[in-house]
């Protein structure tokens, strides 16, 4: 599928799913499995994947699924992502549920050729390489860039249980990016 977006000085904009419109030079080329769920997103600028301006966005995420989890992994100019400077993992795997998001671990990796030892050790005390996060009643969790995804998860959008979506939250930009979580989160509940 090819979905229209627009960057923004923070995020990438959905604009229209599903777009023949060959105009506008930014695409998002998702790629979906058999079951419906996406595989891939590519952010793209004339049909080539974009060079990032931004450490906090990638241009590239990868899905993998077991019956249990959903693996996510970021890259940007065509590596894995860093946390050296924006403290963004490379992967995050998801734990499910009923498909309701019940455990978060999340792995990042630092730049060693560009920050010294000593650099790298105060980043690790605040930004670990590692981490685990139990979802609580008190804390929204979602699969990261599943609001980039018409397909998400054959439709379904996993939360944790107790989820509040936010309509403020500026990721989620307008439409169509609204509408699809909010279908998402009704076709979890059913």
């Amino acid at each position: 599928m090819i979905h229209e977006f627009n960057p923004t000085a923070s995020s990438w904009n959905v604009e229209k799913w599903n777009s023949d419109n060959d105009k506008n030079p930014y695409q998002i080329r998702e790629t979906i499995d058999s079951k419906n769920r996406v595989l891939k997103l590519e952010f793209t600028k004339n049909g080539k994947v974009l060079e990032n301006r931004l450490c906090y966005l990638p241009t590239i995420v990868e899905y993998e699924y077991q019956t249990d989890r959903i693996t996510e992994r970021l890259y940007s100019n065509g590596q894995p992502m860093e946390a050296t400077e924006c403290e963004m993992p490379f992967k995050t795997i998801y734990h499910l549920n009923d498909n309701y998001i019940t455990k978060v671990e999340t792995f990042r990796k630092f730049d060693t050729i560009n920050f010294s030892k000593n650099e790298l050790k105060e980043i690790r005390k605040y930004v670990p390489e590692y981490e685990v996060t139990i979802c609580n009643d008190s804390t929204n969790t979602e699969v990261d860039f599943y609001y980039h995804s018409f397909a998400k998860m054959n439709g379904i959008y996993p939360t944790n249980k107790n989820y509040k979506y936010d309509p403020n939250n500026y990721y989620y930009g307008d439409e169509p990016e609204a509408e699809s979580i909010l279908n998402g989160i009704k076709k979890l509940k059913n």
